[in-house]
């Protein structure tokens, strides 16, 4: 499964016009000088659910409050289309995000943070809280809920993965694959691989010939709705715009200046190579 790690240094950039009352370890907030907010992101089921966990680092006091179980951690998942929004939450630094694909029709985006359990109040000694000197000798009052860490909001890429279907078929020759759409539940594609193809995807998929292979399947799914779903309907309910995950890898091609399966000038293999890119194996893995 992959593993992804995000990191929020305070020293970093930061375009927050938010002033609080009490410090927060975020991106352009020299509260916690040394401050790092990481998250670490491991894939459970691609495209619907993954593992979290949270670590701090530099940032005395606030590890001190996740120490005295002070703390709750947070992840919002939001889809700005379907105006979905949800909130996961855990009193331990590991949680499970999960959301539906199929409801949401695009990848959502994650912010993860830090709040207070429950209402904190601290005088602050600058040396030993690892804070800025402006704090330096401040009675802080922390309310319940408030945000004492707040990560970089992030999205995994891409649009596509969420509606592939991945099916072992023992019946295909090593190395075949065969793929049709299916309405079943909602919009997807059902991929049927060979047992070596299957087992190489679910297990080593990042590798490079994991994602060559990634870019075979994806093409031949771009030419089915070349093929099959250019034309949309009046009707409300038929064509491709009635299902929310073919509107957001319309999105997908879109930002990506892709085209769309529609146009008359769509490559289908020109937008898969744009998404998944051929990767050449480095002089070292050559015979």
């Amino acid at each position: 499964m992959l593993t992804r790690e995000i990191s929020t240094r305070a020293s970093d950039p930061g375009s927050s016009t938010r002033a609080f009352p009490w410090p927060v370890l975020e991106a352009g907030n020299d509260s916690f000088p040394t401050g790092v907010y990481t998250v670490t992101c491991k894939d459970r089921e691609v495209g619907s659910s993954f593992q979290m966990w949270h670590e701090l680092r530099g940032a005395a006091l606030v590890e001190r409050w996740h120490e005295q179980g002070m703390l709750d951690f947070v992840c919002t998942v939001a889809a700005p289309r379907s105006m979905y929004r949800m909130l996961h939450k855990s009193n331990e630094a590991e949680q499970l995000i999960s959301w539906s694909q199929m409801d949401l029709g695009e990848y959502p985006i994650f912010t993860p943070m830090i709040v207070a359990k429950e209402s904190i109040q601290h005088t602050a000694d600058a040396d030993a809280d690892g804070l800025n000197r402006v704090w330096h000798g401040r009675e802080l009052l922390i309310p319940k809920g408030a945000r004492i860490a707040i990560g970089h909001t992030f999205k995994f890429k891409s649009g596509i993965s969420g509606i592939l279907d991945f099916n072992l078929d023992e019946d295909l020759a090593p190395g075949r694959f065969k793929m049709h759409p299916s309405h079943e539940d909602g919009f997807k594609f059902k991929v049927y691989l060979a047992s070596d193809l299957y087992q190489h995807l679910r297990h080593r998929r990042k590798e490079v010939s994991g994602e060559n292979i990634m870019v075979h399947v994806v093409s031949v799914a771009l030419s089915i709705l070349q093929r099959d779903y250019a034309t949309d309907y009046e009707h409300e309910g038929e064509g491709w715009q009635s299902h929310r995950n073919l509107l957001g890898l319309a999105d997908l091609l879109a930002q990506s200046n892709l085209g769309h399966w529609s146009d008359d000038n769509f490559q289908p293999e020109l937008a898969a190579t744009g998404l998944y890119p051929h990767r050449i194996p480095s002089e070292e893995a050559l015979p």
